[in-house]
């Protein structure tokens, strides 16, 4: 039998799926169902390209420049121009943007993952010193919108997750985001840390998504991988 938690309920269910809610929470929340597994094809259409280019490096900085050269070979880009370790933007209304390195911030570099032509969104992928997460550039707004992961677009493109998972070195957050399309700009609607790490999402409709995700035990004295899936639905409230 399948069972079925209300992200109202999570504090006393499940430790693992204990919620951070934001400030306009709970116009939405999530109900997480219990699943089996599936098959999971990955963010990107070309996802098994970027896997491979990911196998061949150890490190996942030069992974993320590798994946940043196939982007600008592959993808029809001609708004941006590297600066460093920054980019000037080329916005659609013609003006030209540099994106923002704060001063008192650790980053190292960011690296272009992917063009969003239909939603006009740039993905980059934010490195530190230790640790990463993901900046999502409006070509339309100028605005910036960090976030733990890059998006995974429902099917009719007015919502997406984010998630990711460093369970092992603890330099990046664990959870899962919910963002909705306002006015050209991604909104926060669902912030979620977990004490487990999302591993992979597939949507199944405009409001709902597998989860798959994976907690560290032991077997024989030997690290292993568990693994929960989940059948997760957004809801309004009704407030």
């Amino acid at each position: 039998m399948n069972q079925t938690y209300f992200l109202f309920f999570l504090f006393i269910v499940s430790d693992c799926l204990a919620q951070s809610t934001l400030e306009r929470y709970p116009e939405y929340y999530f109900k997480f169902t219990v699943s089996d597994s599936i098959n999971y094809s990955g963010i990107y259409s070309d996802q098994q390209v970027r896997d491979s280019l990911k196998n061949e490096e150890n490190n996942s900085h030069r992974a993320a420049k590798k994946i940043e050269e196939y982007i600008l070979e592959s993808q029809t880009i001609d708004f941006l121009e590297r600066k460093n370790k920054s980019w000037d933007i080329t916005l659609t209304n013609g003006s030209i943007k540099r994106l923002s390195i704060p001063n008192y911030s650790d980053v190292a570099d960011y690296t272009l993952e992917h063009f969003y032509e239909k939603h006009q969104l740039i993905v980059f992928r934010t490195q530190y010193s230790e640790g990463n997460e993901y900046l999502v550039v409006s070509r339309i707004t100028g605005r910036e919108f960090t976030m733990w992961g890059p998006p995974s677009f429902s099917p009719n493109g007015k919502f997406f997750t984010s998630y990711n998972n460093d369970l092992m070195a603890g330099y990046s957050p664990n959870g899962i985001q919910l963002f909705e399309i306002i006015g050209n700009n991604p909104t926060l609607t669902i912030n979620y840390p977990m004490d487990v790490g999302p591993s992979q999402t597939s949507w199944i409709s405009d409001s709902t998504f597998h989860l798959e995700t994976y907690d560290l035990g032991t077997t024989n004295g030997s690290l292993t991988y568990i693994y929960t899936h989940y059948i997760v639905t957004y809801e309004r409230t009704g407030h």
